[in-house]
């Protein structure tokens, strides 16, 4: 059987828009067949915008309480006790959060406990912005690995503690997420910031500040302000500290004391004291006096807390905001209401947020089915669409296998400052679309050290008729597809249900031995179909 299914698969291998879509009504009278059609759809587009796709039991917990509760709910992530989501107690004990580079964690602790993050933490939208901060502000842990000389230990936790101060942040004012990000030991080690001193100024940070971080390109700035905002940073770079001292800039080095940790350091000596124009002559002009000794730090913040409130940045993150939740392609008004409201509320991003978020956009039909997943969304959707487990790291470290080396999308790896593509072209191609399907193939094809799957479970649970294919298939579309799901694709999964490689009949039995296998098969195959855009 799996070299048939196998088979089909490729033949359906083009581009679609998700790893799981929509579905027709079914019969039951419990779990999602229960559910009003209207309300699943308008549930399972919301759960895919906000967060990695939607579980059976969010569809139902959002269909039957509405959208705005759910948004609501999201918005205020600190209100969500993620200790009582299950696996998450155990996933805690199994990858334990490091207080500190002596804990000695690794590069696939932090990208394994964000995969745990994504798949079962009920915090969905504080997960994927945690992620788009990430993106926008991209650091490499391969060039911070190299610039501490190969330990792992050290750049791990750096890396793991930009990363946890992004998702403290998720919510808040963008001007915090920015010092955050200038500050940084892995983001001035990844610009070359560390090489940035008076007399010979390194540009790139300060060119990827405004290009990529805060204006966007080409919107405001010449060279000669690229230039200027390099002296102003000059300085910032990284030294070892004491555990005490590493939020001070200004504290003093303590290169080989015993629980040293790399750390933002401001060195006066190395900064540029003299006065500075950024944007001479525009209405957004910033002049710094001439600042001297350990003052001489404020050029940077100065910098920084002007860029965040500049109508220029406030509409580029808000575009980019609006394509994360809205469409590739977002409606001018709304993105001019969202720069509106961060020029408002002091670039509050819980606010921006808020706006797009209750939006006739956001819920609209039309804009439904409009955006094509990244690789760890596809696979952190199929997983959470079948109820997918993991409850051992071999698991979870083989699930990583197949994204890293199959779909090439490696957390924390992306090479270049902008980050890693979220736009639908970018997502597409043979390569990742068979990478995709062969994860689907996993949920049949894997073994005792892959996630479990209980297809069987899943479907009975939510009211199919074990017996009746037609039942089965339509609890499990509506499960993966809500509305999307069409007569003749069920009728195709009916007929790869009930038919054996040679095409004969085959019934449908829940007391025989390849029952679970079959259902399998088909979840395999249901996550697969080629549903396509709507353009």
């Amino acid at each position: 059987m799996p070299s048939r299914l196998t088979a089909v698969l490729l033949l359906l291998a083009v581009p679609w828009i998700s790893s799981c879509e929509d579905a027709a009504n079914s019969s039951g009278a419990q779990g999602v067949s229960a559910v009003p059609t209207a309300a699943l759809a308008e549930a399972g587009h919301v759960l895919r915008r906000l967060g990695f796709g939607p579980t059976p039991r969010e569809l139902e917990e959002v269909a039957r309480n509405g959208t705005a509760w759910y948004v609501a709910q999201q918005l205020s992530p600190e209100d969500l006790d993620e200790s009582a989501w299950e696996p998450l107690p155990l996933w805690r004990a199994l990858l334990p959060l490091p207080t500190g580079e002596a804990d000695g964690t690794t590069l696939a602790e932090l990208v394994e406990r964000q995969y745990v993050r994504a798949l079962w933490s009920p915090r969905q939208l504080s997960e994927s912005m945690t992620l788009f901060w990430e993106g926008h502000f991209n650091t490499n842990y391969w060039t911070v690995f190299n610039f501490v000389g190969g330990n792992e230990a050290r750049a791990a936790w750096i890396e793991t503690r930009e990363n946890e101060l992004f998702r403290a942040l998720a919510l808040g004012h963008f001007e915090d997420l920015l010092r955050v990000s200038a500050t940084s030991p892995a983001m001035l080690i990844t610009l070359d910031n560390v090489l940035n001193v008076a007399g010979n100024p390194n540009e790139n940070f300060a060119r990827e500040l405004v290009e990529l971080f805060s204006m966007g390109v080409d919107n405001g700035y010449t060279q000669a302000d690229v230039e200027e905002l390099a002296r102003c940073f000059t300085g910032w770079g990284v030294c070892e500290k004491a555990p005490a001292d590493l939020e001070d800039p200004l504290s003093a080095c303590a290169s080989g004391l015993p629980g040293a940790s790399l750390a933002f350091h401001f060195d006066p000596a190395r900064h540029d004291a003299g006065p500075k124009t950024i944007f001479a002559g525009t209405a957004w002009e910033l002049s710094l006096p001439a600042r001297a000794g350990s003052a001489g730090l404020d050029d940077g913040l100065d910098v920084l807390r002007h860029l965040s409130m500049l109508p220029q940045t406030a509409e580029f993150v808000c575009r980019k905001l609006a394509r994360k939740f809205i469409a590739d392609e977002p409606p001018a008004a709304l993105v001019a209401a969202a720069r509106d409201t961060w020029l408002a509320t002091g670039g509050d991003i819980r606010e921006v947020l808020r706006l797009l978020l209750s939006s006739p956009e956001f819920t609209a039909p039309a804009w439904r089915w409009t955006k094509v997943e990244t690789p760890f969304e596809s696979l952190c959707s199929t997983v959470r669409a079948l109820e997918g487990l993991a409850t051992r790291r071999i698991e979870l470290t083989n699930f990583r296998a197949v994204l890293e080396m199959r779909l090439r999308q490696s957390l924390f790896r992306w090479l270049t400052p902008d980050g890693f593509p979220e736009q639908g072209d970018e997502q597409l191609g043979t390569g990742r679309l068979l990478g995709r399907i062969a994860f689907n193939e996993w949920i049949h094809l894997g073994e005792g050290d892959d996630l479990h799957f209980d297809v069987a479970g899943l479907v009975r649970r939510h009211g199919a008729q074990p017996s009746n294919a037609a039942s089965v298939v339509a609890t499990l579309g509506r499960l993966c597809y809500q509305e999307r799901f069409s007569p003749a694709d069920a009728a195709l999964a009916v007929e790869f249900l009930t038919t054996d490689e040679a095409g004969q009949p085959r019934p449908l039995d829940p007391a025989a031995a390849d029952y679970d296998l079959r259902l399998k098969q088909l979840a395999a195959f249901m996550a697969s179909l080629p549903q396509g855009v709507e353009q």
